[in-house]
């Protein structure tokens, strides 16, 4: 025979016994590898083997067999030999078990190299990842030290798996409707402006960002398959993150109520008594919460105690400044005081009382009666006079600073009577003493443990694979012997310089019926490109409003007018659009708050993918001349920052050559930021379509592109050792495999393969990624010694790192040397001028090259 049957068994190899030659057949095509789940195995056959001893000592052991009863859930590696070389891998299973009257037969399976890795994530939610490493605390430091992200596992926050960028999602407002005022602003120059100190922004306006190729890594760890990707490895995709807690509100999501800080729960003594024996039943006292216990709180220290009294007859009034909340920001605050009373004892005691919540930014104006914002009900002591249960519950918005106190106000009643408070006691709930508590208010102030599983978005871990697959035209290849799968742009896939190139034209048989036909009668008229869209937000809005599709979209209409339909590839995240702050045209942040009633409500419900740009200074001006800040709050200092932690859909906002800049935006769109500073480069030839569609589309759609359909002459060495990428020569053209449909690994015979013409090549393209240069909060350049120092200068890099370029005498600043971010100068001859950008340098005394990357003579150093 000319095939064996091999089966692994602890690993050792075992030749089955075999009836006949397999007839072993498979289908290669395009579509698994552009199609994660509708993939199919290029293999699969069923047939008998005969109940040899050999075969029985595997099946009895292996499969459990007893009788006719077996285990059908068991599989076994297994090697199909032809001639003595590996020609098919896969899995063996045992369907039946056949008693004939004179022997018994094995019918198996074998199924070829496909696994289900989609259906091991296709149930899966990307809130079902594991997160638990990812938790810190929302504070300062933490938001800071994310900005130290490079493009590496140790720098920044968790080592940058966690980025705080900057982000208007919103701005908090104080006082109701109209008269309502921002706490602060993204401005520079007004009143309100986030660069002055009492404008300070709290940590807990920035969200956090995750590094999508460690959202990719968890989703993997949950299957029985590791991903090997070089794409997902480069500089480029490694500084592309995901935003969260994309929940329409300003800051994130906690676990529960202990968790916001911006609580407090305080108590007063068991039993206090206010005695009218010898006065009448009028005036108010400020009720004394005297303690925490005993299970009390106030994390943030935002409640004044009272004075602890010696007796509860008649307690002195406590002392001004205390028994008084301090509202720590501004916002909505929700409180319950919970109480029972009485007569004190006296038959017949009449007093008429309740009691009034006031707030003031004076606290010496909390005795004036027009402070008050709430009120219980008057009750009566003659209508209870035994024991009555005030549960009561209220609410306020405050402006940070103001205090809250509550008291007892007394509305007349029958000199001799007496009140008694004491701790609550209905429906099974009991306190032992008065209890006050805020049970929400704004979780925004004090240091938040931040849960990742509650922030990330609500997307299918499947669907979310797929959208990376659909943003960068991934093809993906699955091995199920390594159960690895990779993870590759088309274009790389299909690159000229990894391809293997193979003459078929002897091979195609000239007597059987073959066919030429245009690929584009198969193709839709149109494409669409794009992210989802971002609905109310702001910006997304007033271009989705003006123009009708989404920021950042790719349309490609075809030529042909026989073609019908469209066919779209929507992303499930929305795009980036950014503008100028007003007040500093070069500080540019994404703005995705909601335009209600001129108000800038928080609204942002759909994830965003954006560039981690890096550090940038906060320069007002489009030419970087006016230099400003920022403030952000550290515990209760606001401390000044040079710099921003910026994000966009452009992986540079100061680089203007555009061989250095990518855009994550399908097609190059104007941004907002444009109609105040021109100087950012908006146009790349790296945007996603450019960089990563263009070739496939533009190839499909060609008129001179065609599919060759007939029957080639393959023997089974042909069909093994056949790939995807091979480059198929036949006359005097180049093609690339669409499909091989039955082709056999066991008998030479003619075989059906459909062929794609192709009018070019595949590069391999690899676009320009962020630099990160700078360092948060790094103080501006100031005046630096200059140096004349002698540099290699040219338009191309080559000669550069060479050394054979010309050399020219050349300024720069802080060092006898060149650096990132220097500005270079060179002897005309006449003075000394910048060098223009796109020119490359290296110091003769040193083998770092650089590139011009603006006009204004910057450096960023390249590789040769």
């Amino acid at each position: 025979m000319n095939t064996q049957l091999l089966v692994n068994l602890d690993n050792k190899w075992k030749v089955l016994d075999l009836y006949e030659d397999l007839p072993i057949s498979v289908v290669i095509q395009e579509l698994d590898v552009r199609n994660l789940d509708q993939r199919k195995s290029p293999f699969s056959r069923t047939f008998t083997v005969p109940a040899t001893s050999n075969n029985s000592i595997v099946f009895e052991h292996y499969y459990e067999v007893n009788g006719i009863d077996f285990n059908p859930l068991t599989k076994i590696d297994c090697i199909v030999q032809y001639r003595g070389t590996d020609i098919f891998k896969g899995i063996l299973r045992l369907q039946a078990v056949i008693n004939n009257p004179t022997h018994t037969d094995f019918e198996v399976y074998i199924l070829g190299e496909v696994g289900d890795f989609a259906s091991e994530i296709q149930n899966l939610n990307l809130r079902d990842l594991e997160y638990a490493d990812l938790s810190h605390d929302l504070n300062y430091d933490n938001v800071t030290l994310s900005w130290e992200a490079k493009d590496n596992d140790t720098d920044g926050l968790l080592g940058g798996k966690i980025l705080y960028p900057l982000i208007n999602y919103g701005l908090f407002y104080q006082g109701t409707g109209t008269a309502a005022t921002p706490t602060f602003t993204y401005t520079f120059g007004e009143d309100d402006s986030f660069d002055q100190s009492a404008n300070s922004v709290l940590p807990e306006f920035f969200k956090p960002a995750i590094r999508v190729r460690d959202v990719v890594d968890r989703i993997f760890d949950k299957t029985n398959y590791t991903v090997q990707s070089e794409f997902f490895d480069t500089d480029y995709f490694k500084s592309l993150y995901m935003d969260t807690f994309v929940n329409g509100k300003l800051g994130i999501e906690t676990a529960s109520a202990v968790t916001n800080q911006n609580i407090f729960k305080v108590y007063m003594r068991p039993a206090i008594i206010y005695d009218f024996t010898n006065k009448p039943v009028t005036g108010f006292r400020r009720l004394n919460f005297e303690t925490t216990q005993p299970t009390g709180y106030d994390p943030l220290g935002n409640y004044n105690l009272g004075y602890k009294t010696t007796t509860f007859l008649d307690p002195p009034d406590p002392a001004t400044n205390t028994n008084y909340f301090r509202v720590p920001f501004a916002g909505v605050y929700s409180w319950n005081f919970r109480f029972n009373f009485d007569g004190g004892g006296v038959p017949g005691s009449n007093v008429f009382f309740q009691i009034i919540a006031r707030k003031s930014t004076d606290i010496n104006q909390l005795t004036n009666p027009s402070t008050a914002f709430a009120a219980t009900p008057v009750f009566s002591t003659l209508a209870a006079p035994n024991d009555f249960a005030v549960n009561y519950f209220f609410t306020g918005s405050c402006v940070a600073g103001e205090y809250v106190r509550l008291v007892i106000e007394f509305n007349g009643g029958s000199q001799g009577s007496k009140l008694r408070l004491r701790g609550y006691n209905s429906g099974g709930i009991t306190t032992n003493a008065p209890q006050w508590d805020l049970y929400a208010g704004p979780n925004l102030v004090g240091s938040q443990e931040v849960d990742m599983k509650l922030g990330i978005p609500d997307l299918n871990a499947l669907d979310f694979i797929k959208a990376l697959s659909s943003m960068f035209n991934l093809v993906i290849i699955q091995d199920e012997v390594q159960k690895t799968i990779n993870f590759t742009p088309f274009n790389w896939y299909y690159a000229e310089e990894t391809r293997t190139e193979k003459d078929w034209t002897k091979k195609l048989d000239l007597n059987s019926t073959y066919k030429i036909e245009p690929l584009s009668f198969d193709l839709s008229k149109e494409i669409n490109l794009t992210y989802e869209r971002g609905s109310e937000e702001y910006l997304n809005k007033l271009f989705e409003d003006d123009k009708d599709y989404v920021f950042g979209r790719y349309r490609f209409v075809s030529d042909y007018n026989l073609l019908m339909g469209t066919e779209d590839y929507k992303l499930p995240f929305a795009a980036v659009p950014t503008n100028s702050v007003p007040g500093a045209d070069n500080f540019i942040i994404p703005v995705v708050y909601r335009d209600l009633n001129g108000q800038q409500s928080p609204y942002s419900n759909k994830p965003h993918i954006f560039f981690w740009v890096g550090n940038r200074y906060a320069y007002l001006d489009e030419y970087k001349f006016t230099q400003g800040s920022w403030y952000l709050t550290s515990g209760a200092t606001p401390v000044e920052q040079t710099t921003y932690p910026c994000v966009s859909h452009l992986s540079s906002l100061d680089i203007q050559l555009p061989t250095l800049v990518s855009d994550l935006n399908f097609g190059s769109t104007f941004d907002f930021f444009g109609n105040n500073n021109p100087i950012p480069l908006q146009y790349t030839p790296f945007n996603l379509y450019n960089t990563f569609w263009e070739d496939y589309i533009e190839d499909n759609y060609s008129n001179e592109t065609r599919r060759l359909t007939g029957k080639f002459y393959l023997k089974p060495l042909d069909i093994y050792e056949t790939k995807l990428t091979d480059k198929i020569f036949i006359k005097d053209s180049f093609y690339r495999i669409e499909k091989i449909n039955d082709g056999d690994l066991t008998e030479p015979k003619l075989t059906e393969v459909s062929l794609i013409k192709e009018r070019g090549g595949y590069n391999k393209v690899t676009p320009p990624a962020p630099f990160y240069t700078l360092s948060g909060n790094t103080p501006y350049p100031g005046l630096q010694p200059s140096y004349t120092i002698g540099i290699y200068t040219g338009t191309t890099i080559t000669p550069v790192c060479s050394g054979t370029s010309g050399t020219v005498q050349a300024i720069t600043f802080g060092f006898s040397g060149l650096s990132d971010n220097q500005q270079v100068y060179w002897d005309t001859g006449v003075s000394y001028a910048l060098l223009p950008m796109g020119t490359y340098c290296r110091f003769t005394g040193d083998t770092e090259t650089f590139v011009v990357y603006d006009t204004q003579g910057h450096i960023l150093e390249q590789d040769c």
